[in-house]
């Protein structure tokens, strides 16, 4: 049976569809995913530069996203931008401010460095370890 017209099929899901605009640009990267399971890009921020408020890169280095976003800085889609682009990095594996504060305050510093937001993962064996976690990288934060 033929597909629908605008729709595509998300890779690796047998029998999956979703509608997908045909003419808006901004679903250009769906239609891609929908029908490849990755985005066709020259580069992995444009999107969020051109189309976003924010960008939330993951399974890449702080140091990978500054060199990406001093790239992105040179286009005329940066300089368009009437707001700055939020960049959120997440801690990644978990840190712990607590048993390891020396160790956290080295990510703190690195995510820093290249996000505007951090998206923090802790280590921890209970509900109050988890507080206390947060109030440990609250001060670690404060400090750093």
């Amino acid at each position: 049976m033929p597909a629908e017209p605008n729709t595509a099929r998300f890779a690796g899901v047998p029998g999956t569809r979703i509608r997908v605009p045909s003419s808006d640009p901004a679903f250009s990267g769906l239609r891609d995913l929908a029908e490849h399971g990755r985005v066709a890009r020259t580069d992995p921020w444009s999107r969020a530069v051109e189309l976003g408020d924010g960008w939330a890169p993951f399974a890449v280095s702080p140091a990978e996203v500054r060199e990406w976003l001093a790239l992105a800085a040179k286009t005329d889609a940066w300089q368009r931008r009437e707001t700055p682009l939020e960049v959120t990095l997440v801690t990644e594996p978990p840190v712990d401010p607590l048993g390891a504060s020396e160790a956290t305050a080295a990510v703190v510093r690195e995510l820093r460095d290249a996000a505007t937001t951090l998206g923090v993962r802790f280590l921890n064996t209970s509900l109050s370890h988890y507080l206390e976690q947060i109030e440990a990288m609250a001060e670690l934060v404060a400090r750093v």
